[in-house]
């Protein structure tokens, strides 16, 4: 009878060794499935960054061959091949507009670019699954005239840097401890960034009694989100074909952060070694009677142009843009040489709906 009893309990255990074996199979396969998903969803990212970056540098090339007199659809292609996609990524054309999977589009307001290929997963394929799709797009525009920066400088340290005094380069836009972005604020809240859509009415009373609003705002005043949004568009170039007479007063941005602004401008598409118009204003931010509201104001008395210099404290984490003198003070838009006006062309949101005005 023990010898029964010991045999039917060696059976069960093995038994049950059996059924651990397979659970632990099946355990091993899942976490090595869900191991096969993180790597391959990484790659899969990296490659996407890969791609948009890559449609991005053609596009802009395409449009600023095109805005010279050169073939859009050479230059685009020869930039992807400089930059290792082959020609199968982006031809023949797959799709249009929004739909865009490969090659080059006008739209008629703008450029669509697009490249796409097929790519090997890893450990994906042991599950059956050994290609995914990878998608880079961009839009651009090709500027045929200039706008402007929503930035304002200090007519002195504009001054300066005719002059010679140092320092040779310093903050434009951002909050920098080391410099003063005003000669007289009442506060903290200028960062070098002004309203392009909103004028002082009239523009001799510094308290900015009313608001002269222009497209595309509808509000009266702006919701905060609506300021901002018009901000990162006049960096991007789209909407903020504006430029303010000498003598007329801009509101000034405030309540946003020197690293949303710093990352804003980035957004827009500028460099280190881009050139930008920006505002030249007296130096005071004058802050209104409290009877008259709260917006903080400059007066302009021209134009300057800078060279971007540095992103502070790096081109990942910026809160503020250096930047040197390259010409100035100008009084209208005619008298800033057209190399400098006709900026380069510049990327837009793939999906944006607004108006562009050039």
């Amino acid at each position: 009878m023990d010898a029964v009893k010991a045999k039917t309990f060696l059976l069960r255990r093995g038994g049950e060794r059996g059924q651990m074996l397979v659970l632990y199979a099946i355990g091993l396969a899942a976490v090595l499935v869900m191991i096969g998903v993180v790597v391959d969803t990484g790659i899969m990212y990296l490659n996407k960054v890969h791609a948009d970056s890559k449609a991005s540098i053609a596009c802009r090339a395409a449009a600023e061959a095109n805005r010279r007199g050169g073939s859009a659809y050479t230059a685009f292609a020869n930039a992807l091949t400089a930059n290792g996609i082959s020609a199968d990524s982006y031809s023949p054309q797959e799709g249009t507009g929004l739909g865009l999977k490969k090659g080059l589009e006008y739209t008629g307001n703008s450029w669509r670019a697009a490249v796409s290929w097929e790519q090997s997963t890893h450990f994906l394929s042991l599950v059956g699954i050994h290609k995914f799709g990878i998608l880079g797009q961009s839009r651009c525009v090709g500027r045929d005239n200039g706008g402007l920066a929503p930035i304002a400088v200090r007519q002195s340290a504009v001054e300066d840097s005719l002059d010679g005094v140092p320092p040779d380069e310093y903050t434009i836009l951002g909050r920098d401890p080391t410099w003063e972005l005003a000669d007289v604020e009442s506060g903290e809240n200028f960062r070098g960034a002004v309203f392009l859509h909103m004028w002082c009415i009239p523009s001799t009373d510094p308290n900015c009694p009313d608001i002269r609003f222009f497209y595309p705002l509808t509000e009266s005043p702006p919701t905060a989100q609506t300021q901002k949004k018009l901000v990162l568009d006049c960096f991007l170039g789209i909407n903020c074909n504006l430029w303010p007479d000498t003598g007329q007063r801009l509101p000034i941005v405030a309540g946003t952060s020197d690293s949303q602004l710093c990352h804003a401008f980035q957004d827009g598409g500028w460099n280190v070694g881009d050139k930008v118009v920006v505002i030249v204003f007296d130096g005071e931010v004058y802050s209104p009677d409290p009877t008259y509201g709260n917006w903080e104001n400059v007066a302009v008395i021209g134009y300057a142009v800078y060279e971007i210099r540095h992103f502070e404290p790096n081109d990942n984490n910026c809160n503020h843009v250096v930047a040197h003198l390259v010409g100035g003070i100008y009084g209208s838009l005619d008298e800033i040489p057209r190399d400098v006006i006709l900026l380069r062309s510049r990327e837009i949101p793939w999906d944006y709906q607004g108006a562009i005005p050039w």
